[in-house]
């Protein structure tokens, strides 16, 4: 649990931070976010933070026919619920939830919504999207 002391923490995040005084080597910088298990407790509702990000970080998302493409995938993805998202140039940010029981997996659906946005992209020079 939390203590004063040390404020909280993520199971990813080291025990004891690096003392920027010393000479200590960094930490290596992580390419992925930390993937924790999804857990179910009673009937308590899942929601995921999710971000989304194109291939090298293109910024084909800033307009409103991509934006358009992903929520009309996200309709057709039924088997998980978008709430509050803000889709940005490079990368997409959005709240989910599983709705089914038990639920899907969450890679299939984010697998579905990529390839049906794929499938549709008006401009064919820049896939891969994802």
């Amino acid at each position: 649990m939390s203590t004063p002391e040390n404020g909280g923490r993520s199971s990813a995040t080291p025990k004891h931070p690096p003392n920027r005084a010393d000479s200590s080597p960094a930490l290596p910088r992580r390419e992925k976010p930390a993937h924790f298990p999804t857990v179910e407790s009673g009937n308590r509702s899942i929601i995921i933070f999710l971000t989304v990000c194109t291939k090298q970080r293109r910024p084909l998302l800033a307009n409103d026919r991509a934006a358009n493409l992903i929520l009309e995938a996200w309709t057709a993805a039924t088997f998980w619920c978008v709430g509050r998202y803000v889709i940005l140039p490079e990368h997409i940010h959005l709240f989910c939830a599983p709705n089914t029981f038990p639920p899907q997996p969450l890679k299939n659906w984010i697998s579905f919504w990529k390839n049906h946005v794929t499938r549709v992209w008006p401009n064919r020079d820049q896939i891969p999207l994802w």
